[in-house]
């Protein structure tokens, strides 16, 4: 038989886009990796057998010293190979790798398999792989696996669609040849090659949260806290929380708060406190922002009630009292504010007498006595008093201030007590020879005695006697003047606490009988005159 031996040819076209294919395995196909084909690019290639053909003389094994981009015809036992890889003839930087097996030596009018072998070189997706085969007339396809999308002429195109990484596919082709020296084909290879890049998408989130007191007093610690959260699924980048604090509220002297964050991740928190200085008592609102971007997320704290205690001091006295007499000064201390005052100082300085005592503890040092109150609650008073017991005419006077923590009011009061002596003169009318013999002389002696704390003044002394004496003589503390029955001296000015003045009276019994003597005083301090009477008995 006539063995023609048909040499094939191989051209490509590429175009570059595309992603994936499924894969077709060919035994023959599986036994050659990549690697196998590195073959001397001076490999000529084969000549016809010999007429008439004896056995086939197997082909010397390729040497792996390059690779193949011319497409030169290889013979290996019978069997031809043509390889190329696209778009750059290069293994090391080609994408795709096509190869064409089919005998070295075909008889004509025999069928024969003829396989072309596409294999992926690299580990991305090729798309769109279109192999067209433009067979030499005398080559009579009689099937093909798969089947090619179009025919024009002899020639054959396939679209293998996509491949995967590392992917093969395999066309067969079962045809024979008609006649002629030999068969040759013509294949162009075409596809697209995507450059591809993904980026995550990713959606972060701000969530804010605040906390304050709801109600403190003034002085108190006033923290407030902040949190926020990224509960998104990227990163929030550049993350600022701020609050504009309302008028008479301030942190480190400033009446902002900022705290910045460069990230912060999905699922991750933030938390930090501030500690608030207020200037006076009020409601104070409390809201922030937390910006990341065009994120925003808003937070309320509610407000707060400042509260402050005060203080409020009063004093009770009597406007006078008389020597002897003891009394006290009260001082009542009131917290009229809504928070308790604390460790509050109560201090009274005393003048015109020393206390005698002071109530609830009180401390009397000197002209100073003082009290401490730990607290006293909102609403709440205490009342103290210093007590006196006065020697001698004056004012006492009792000033007080009082103080406690965190007050900026320091009330003072004062209260004032007139001490006045009483004056109480005492009378006395003695006579001295009781009884007297008509012709004889009796002897009044009038004393009087301030008994009193205070001095009295303008002592006046008037006597009246009966017809059966006559007025001899007067002397004494004053000078007498005598009008008929009636003997009077002359006012004494003063008589000091304790003192004592006296004056005589002297007369004759002119006839017998029981006659009294009678003595009135009267004085600036008495509003009714006192009277006393002596009895004397004239005798004949």
């Amino acid at each position: 038989m006539l063995r023609k031996a048909i040499t094939l040819f191989a051209a490509a076209c590429v175009t570059v886009t595309g992603t994936t294919a499924l894969a077709q395995n060919d035994p023959r196909a599986d036994q050659d990796q990549i690697t196998r084909y590195w073959f001397d690019q001076t490999t000529p290639k084969a000549a016809p057998a010999p007429q008439p053909a004896a056995a086939p003389t197997a082909a010397p094994a390729p040497r792996r010293v390059g690779y193949s981009s011319t497409g030169a015809f290889t013979i290996h036992n019978n069997e031809g190979r043509v390889h190329s890889a696209y778009p750059t003839g290069e293994a090391s930087g080609g994408a795709i790798h096509v190869e064409k097996l089919l005998p070295a030596e075909i008889s004509a009018g025999e069928n024969f398999e003829y396989l072309i072998v596409a294999t992926s070189l690299i580990d991305g997706e090729i798309h769109n792989v279109n192999i067209c085969d433009q067979l030499s007339n005398n080559f009579q396809v009689v099937s093909a696996e798969p089947n090619p999308q179009s025919t024009s002429g002899n020639r054959y195109c396939w679209n293998l669609g996509n491949f995967g990484p590392r992917e093969r596919k395999v066309i067969r082709i079962t045809g024979s040849a008609s006649g002629g020296e030999s068969l040759n084909s013509c294949a162009t290879v075409d596809f697209d090659l995507p450059l591809c890049a993904e980026s995550r998408i990713t959606t972060p989130q701000l969530t804010l949260e605040m906390n304050a007191p709801q109600q403190i007093c003034k002085c108190d610690p006033f923290p407030i806290s902040y949190v926020v959260c990224n509960p998104g699924t990227g990163v929030a980048r550049d993350v600022v929380v701020s609050q504009q604090l309302p008028a008479g509220l301030t942190v480190n002297g400033s009446n902002t708060v900022t705290q910045s964050f460069a990230s912060i991740g999905p699922g991750e928190c933030r938390e930090f406190q501030v500690m608030a200085e207020v200037a006076q008592p009020g409601v104070f609102r409390h809201n922030a922002r937390a910006t990341s971007g065009r994120l925003t997320a808003d937070a309320s704290a509610g407000s707060t009630t400042v509260g402050q205690a005060r203080l409020a001091l009063l004093c009770s006295s009597p406007d006078r009292r008389f020597i002897g007499n003891d009394f006290c000064h009260e001082y009542t201390i009131s917290n009229p504010g809504d928070c308790p005052a604390n460790n509050v100082q109560l201090s009274v300085g005393v003048s015109g007498a020393a206390p005698i005592s002071a109530s609830d503890g009180g401390n009397i040092g000197g002209s100073n006595v003082t009290w401490t109150f730990a607290s006293i609650p909102a609403g709440a008073s205490r009342t103290v008093s210093i007590c006196f017991d006065p020697a001698s005419p004056g004012t006492i006077s009792t000033r007080g201030s009082a103080s406690g923590d965190c007050i900026d009011d320091r009330p003072q009061t004062e209260c004032n007590t007139e001490i006045r002596g009483i004056p109480a003169v005492l009378l006395e009318v003695v006579d001295e020879n009781d009884p007297v013999p008509v012709g004889s002389d009796e002897i009044y002696t009038i004393t009087t005695t301030n008994q009193g704390s205070a001095t009295d003044t303008n002592i006046l002394i008037t006597c009246q006697l009966e017809p059966n004496v006559t007025f001899v003589s007067a002397q004494g503390a004053t000078s007498a003047t005598q009008s008929g029955a009636t003997v009077t001296f002359a006012p004494l000015p003063s008589l000091a606490p304790k003192a004592r003045a006296t004056w005589q009276i002297r007369v004759r019994g002119a006839q017998p009988g029981d006659t009294r003597f009678r003595v009135r005083m009267d004085t600036d301090n008495i509003q009714r005159p006192v009277e006393e009477t002596e009895a004397t008995n004239i005798y004949q």
